[in-house]
């Protein structure tokens, strides 16, 4: 069975593209802050936290990933992450690596995968909840 993406909405009225301005892996948490792109009418940041952390995350460059972009356009159509940042994957790829390099550890974790198809990068993240969501002011619209 192939992987299924779902756009998901973590917080409302989010909408076009964000892009990954920190990642901090910190004794209290994650933490990962989204900035919007210019285009969006929405102009506050979005912050991710994990308290306890994440099972395991990846980031990189989104050309380091275009094999899954191709994929995604193919699958999809041209619209489904062009102008959406954020997606939960059933079936996931990703979370079966985790479980063969655990030797299926991971299996008895509930985790989902989140993927986050940034304007900058694509992260991925295996957790077993969702983060707290929160908005914050982005002083450089206000510059």
């Amino acid at each position: 069975m192939s992987e299924q993406w779902i756009q998901w909405k973590p917080a409302v009225n989010l909408e076009g593209k964000y892009f990954v301005e920190s990642i901090c892996d910190m004794l209290d948490g994650l933490h990962i802050i989204f900035d919007p792109s210019e285009k969006s009418k929405n102009p506050k940041k979005l912050k991710f936290f994990f308290e306890y952390s994440v099972k395991s995350f990846r980031i990189a460059d989104e050309s380091c990933r275009t094999q899954m972009l191709f994929d995604l356009k193919n699958i999809y159509g041209d619209n489904f992450y062009g102008n959406w940042t954020f997606f939960k994957i059933e079936n996931s790829s990703y979370l079966k690596w985790l479980s063969e390099q655990s030797c299926t550890i991971t299996d008895y974790l509930s985790m989902q995968h989140i993927c986050c198809i940034a304007g900058n990068s694509v992260l991925d993240l295996a957790t077993g909840y969702e983060p707290e969501i929160s908005l914050i002011e982005n002083t450089k619209q206000n510059e």
